[in-house]
């Protein structure tokens, strides 16, 4: 019998027989890292010895989807993405929030290709460009959606809430931490949906950062009335251009997978 000198590892999704070599390691647990969220894997593994190789031994297997919480990689600290463009000038008081109204309904898509692999999100950060304060009683609703565009108001897919209450905009950036996190993961466009139903108006009220998104990708509208609901979408609004910077904080997609 030779000796042991190494191991082969050699992988392939399911039954393409597409074999590629991962790894020649002299361990027996070899860690499999970038590889591919919600895809069936197959993994083989050969002895390397002093006199000849041993035969492959196979294993398969499905990577996590990064749909739930008990996918992410929490022993890191989340990542933190900036989406928009802080280069300009450009403000806008109409979201997410519109505090001349006692009510208002906006809705903000971000495409996927933008998002990177932010896994799971933890809260989200508006930027208010003015001096002034204000305190807004709101709720935020995170969903996904295969619309590029705002044509009219979307209902999304599984619109979760996320945050509901207080919050106060100071100067600066202002960060709304999730009660509930968000397991989004790259499945689709995100679409942000934030209600405002304070009740009450401001004749000053704060602006927010914006940038210009390339396509109508913000709707919004607002009324002095009634509240706002995410299970009775409002009837019409506003198609903008203008979107709002935000930065996302999301834990990583954990896709490692330990094998002997």
């Amino acid at each position: 019998v030779g000796e042991t000198i190494e191991y082969e590892v050699e992988i392939s999704e399911s039954g393409a027989n597409a074999w590629t070599n991962y790894a020649t390691t002299t361990s027996r647990m070899q860690r499999l890292e970038h590889i591919n969220l919600n895809t069936e894997y197959d993994v083989r593994v050969r002895t390397v010895c002093s006199d000849a190789n041993s035969e492959w031994n196979t294993i398969s297997f499905k990577t996590k989807s990064c749909t739930g919480a008990g996918d992410i990689d929490s022993t890191t600290v989340p990542n933190s993405l900036l989406v928009g463009d802080t280069t300009t000038d450009y403000c806008y008081n109409g979201i997410p929030v519109n505090p001349y109204y006692g009510y208002s309904f906006t809705q903000q898509i971000f495409l996927a290709e933008e998002l990177a692999n932010l896994g799971t999100l933890s809260s989200i950060s508006f930027e208010n460009v003015t001096d002034i304060t204000a305190t807004r009683n709101i709720a935020i609703y995170l969903s996904t959606t295969n619309q590029g565009e705002m044509s009219n108001f979307i209902a999304g897919n599984n619109m979760l809430e996320v945050f509901n209450g207080s919050v106060t905009f100071n100067t600066g950036w202002n960060t709304i931490n999730f009660s509930t996190l968000y397991p989004y993961g790259g499945n689709g466009n995100l679409l942000i949906t934030v209600i405002d139903n304070t009740g009450s108006y401001l004749n000053t009220y704060p602006e927010f950062s914006v940038h210009n998104a390339g396509g109508n990708k913000t709707m919004r509208a607002q009324n002095d009335y009634g509240s706002y609901s995410p299970a009775g979408l409002p009837n019409s609004g506003t198609q903008y251009n203008m979107r709002n910077n935000i930065i996302l904080n999301g834990y990583p997609c954990d896709t490692n997978t330990d094998n002997a």
